[in-house]
């Protein structure tokens, strides 16, 4: 039965890849897919009319829309680009839970075990909605698909990834803003502050620790990685010879061409492991409401920039250490409870469900109806949507570029186009040939709108 879905995509850079192999698996079912930017899809979803929408997370932010688009008709299922957020899985659970729209969900698809285990047990969140599926961005960390990475440079250098968004914010308007957005997913005001001054010493810390570590290993080389949220521009101001600072595409292909990874409380941590890569914790730089357990316990550790700097020369002159056993088991406990099976079939196992969902073969529809928004919420929403259709997408964006220049040029570089999504089929069709897909533009008629992407079976296929 053909259907049509629509995938939102948060980040690109970080996101696209593994939407793009989750549209690929689902165009072999008889899906549609449209892969729709975040920041668009209240203009693209409701005039695309799809039988499913996948969101980027449950949040109250974007709980309106879910609302809207279950109204329309469509299934909701979330797919959440932040599947590990939290401080643990625990605090992920009741973070969705206090959100109160968890009756509009069909489906929430979850990374890893440990959070699915809360789900099933939290008393706001259990039923038939939580699904354990493993996440498709990792599915190249597996064959076959790990075979299609790009290329990136030569391998073999000293990878640093930086984890500091709430202060060298690429997207937000500032600290504040970073404040009142984990306010919205949970967190206590008086955590949110002492994170972010955690967060000043650290991005501090770690400019200091890239600048000295590079410049007492003048002949390594070094790439610095900065979040997919994170500003590029304070780290290439270092202006070292010996250090590139790229945020280009999925960290993945980068990890895979490191020779191992440095970080501080990054999840990129246990990405590393999956990768086969060995991974440095800067523990000098990681206590406090910064540390996050999972890349703590994937890492070998060390306490000061003396450190890293012997660590390092001892990786050319002697090789690793041994990595012992109890490492070797929380590598394996980590990667089990917080992304499930590393298999490559991640997006299998989402593209099959979501068929099933839409046929109604595996899921029923709810029960109940969704909780009827308050009255402050239907008039909002039914003010956004006045002014959404009646100035255009093309109008909206030109007030909001007028209202915050910054904000509307950062928020730009969100944005994918048809060119983008086709790189990546290709590469996916070097590992699975026996299926072609084709993309589809956005029929003129919507030259008001965004560049959201099609893709679909190609035909004769």
């Amino acid at each position: 039965m053909a259907f049509t879905v629509c995938l939102i995509v948060d980040n690109p850079l970080r996101d696209l890849d593994g939407l793009v192999l989750l549209g690929w698996q689902l165009t072999k079912l008889g899906a549609k897919v449209w892969l729709v930017p975040m920041h668009s899809q209240r203009f693209d979803i409701p005039k695309l009319k799809p039988d499913v929408v996948v969101s980027n997370y449950l949040r109250s932010n974007n709980l309106e829309a879910l609302r809207q688009y279950r109204s329309a008709g469509a299934r909701v299922a979330i797919l959440d680009t932040e599947g590990v957020g939290g401080k643990s899985a625990k605090h992920f659970s009741d973070m969705v839970a206090s959100v109160n729209g968890y009756d509009c969900v069909d489906r929430y698809y979850l990374w890893g075990e440990a959070q699915h285990d809360q789900f099933i047990a939290h008393p706001g969140l259990g039923g038939p909605a939580p699904f354990l599926s493993g996440c498709p961005r990792f599915d190249f960390c597996a064959d076959p698909w790990k075979k299609s990475l790009p290329e990136t440079i030569a391998p073999g250098y000293v990878l640093f990834n930086t984890n500091f968004p709430v202060i060298n914010a690429r997207f937000s308007t500032g600290p504040e803003d970073e404040i009142r957005a984990m306010r919205s997913a949970g967190f206590t005001d008086a955590f949110a502050r002492e994170f972010l001054s955690a967060n000043r010493v650290g991005f501090t810390g770690m400019l200091e620790a890239i600048k000295k570590v590079a410049t007492a290993l003048p002949n390594e080389r070094f790439v610095v990685r900065p979040h997919p949220f994170e500003s590029p521009l304070a780290y290439a101001r270092l202006g070292l010879a010996n250090v590139e600072v790229r945020q280009e595409g999925s960290v993945l292909p980068w990890l895979r061409d490191s020779k191992i990874l440095v970080h501080q409380n990054c999840s990129t941590a246990v990405e590393a492991s999956m990768m086969h890569r060995e991974v440095i914790s800067m523990d000098w730089l990681a206590g406090g409401a910064l540390a996050l357990d999972g890349p703590t316990a994937v890492s070998r550790r060390c306490g000061s920039v003396d450190q890293l700097v012997a660590f390092l020369k001892g990786i050319d002159d002697y090789g690793l250490p041994v990595l012992d056993e109890a490492l070797q088991l929380a590598r394996q406990r980590v990667i089990r409870d917080s992304y499930h099976e590393i298999d490559g079939s991640a997006a299998e196992r989402i593209a099959h469900d979501l068929a099933h969902l839409v046929n109604g073969t595996s899921l029923p529809k709810p029960s109940s109806e969704p909780s009827e928004p308050t009255l402050h919420e239907r008039r909002n929403d039914s003010s956004g949507t006045l002014v959404r259709q009646f100035l255009g997408y093309r109008t909206v964006q030109a007030v909001k570029r007028w209202r915050n220049p910054a904000q509307f040029k950062a928020l730009a570089s969100k944005n994918f186009d048809r060119w983008d999504v086709e790189q990546i089929i290709k590469r996916l069709a070097g590992v699975d040939a026996g299926h072609v897909v084709s993309t589809l533009s956005q029929p003129l008629s919507w030259s008001g709108s965004s560049r959201c992407v099609g893709i679909q079976k190609a035909h004769g296929n």
